[in-house]
């Protein structure tokens, strides 16, 4: 069966996102595939790349392009897999042993593996610094990790780190190919990004948006289950006023007030 490609756009006025698709999207009474979606966000974020910055609307933007070792079940907190099938701490909470799929690539093909998980700590703690905010925190006792095969990696720290299975699953802790780990920090701001999420970043543009095409290989994706959409709202510019917009099934409007 052919997918039609979807790309999303994340227009910022005070800020949009738009998704689109080669595929002709109409309005109907069920969901449809493919088409564009645009969605408007309330700030134009001065940077992309999820690990450098702390508020929610880059980050959320970046969740769709990024992958991170594991995913976090948003109604119950539990950490599920993703990149990582499986995962052991030892018990004073110093090490983490991750085991990977084998069948993950980043968008430029390049294969994720331990010694790719490696080389993205390593772009934290000793080339990004504490540009990388949270992520360099999440961090901070970090000791080195151990490439224990090609899909197994352990992940030391040198004092008790409890909060790094979380941390693990979140966007500030994203994994990128090494064509992004060369980049600066300002690059990456930039959205010089390549991960492995099920979109990729085409376009970057505080002032425009992004703009997400869906990867037509994308095959990883976690098991945790998806949850109902918020109401998304587009704010003027140039007044207070907000237009509502909704999809049946999606978003209610009267919830935009």
């Amino acid at each position: 069966m052919t997918t039609a490609r979807t790309a999303t756009r994340f227009l910022l006025i005070g800020s949009t996102v738009v998704m689109s698709s080669t595929g002709a999207a109409t309005a109907a009474e069920t969901p449809v595939e493919g088409g564009t979606l645009k969605i408007a966000v309330h700030e134009a974020p001065v940077c992309i790349d999820p690990i450098q910055i702390t508020n929610f609307t880059p980050l959320n933007i970046a969740r769709n392009f990024t992958i991170s070792l594991t995913d976090q079940d948003p109604a119950t907190g539990e950490v599920r897999p993703w990149a990582a099938t499986r995962w052991e701490v030892n018990s004073d909470a110093t090490e983490y042993t991750y085991h990977l799929r084998a069948d993950i690539t980043y968008a430029d093909g390049q294969k994720l593996d331990a010694r790719s998980v490696q080389a993205n700590l390593d772009n934290i703690r000793n080339k990004i610094g504490p540009k990388a905010n949270r992520a360099y925190n999440y961090l901070s006792y970090y000791a080195g990790s151990d490439i224990v095969d090609e899909n197994t990696i352990r992940i030391r720290f040198s004092h008790p780190s409890g909060h790094f299975l979380t941390a693990a699953s979140s966007a500030w802790l994203a994994l990128y190919s090494d064509a992004t780990l060369a980049k600066s920090a300002e690059e990456r701001c930039g959205g010089a990004l390549i991960s492995a999420g099920p979109f990729n970043l085409t376009k970057w543009s505080q002032l425009e948006g992004a703009t997400l095409e869906r990867r037509e290989d994308y095959a990883w994706a976690s098991p945790s289950p998806p949850t109902r959409a918020s109401p998304i709202c587009r704010r003027s510019s140039s007044s207070s006023r907000r237009s509502k917009a909704s999809a049946p099934g999606c978003w209610n409007p009267e919830r935009c007030n």
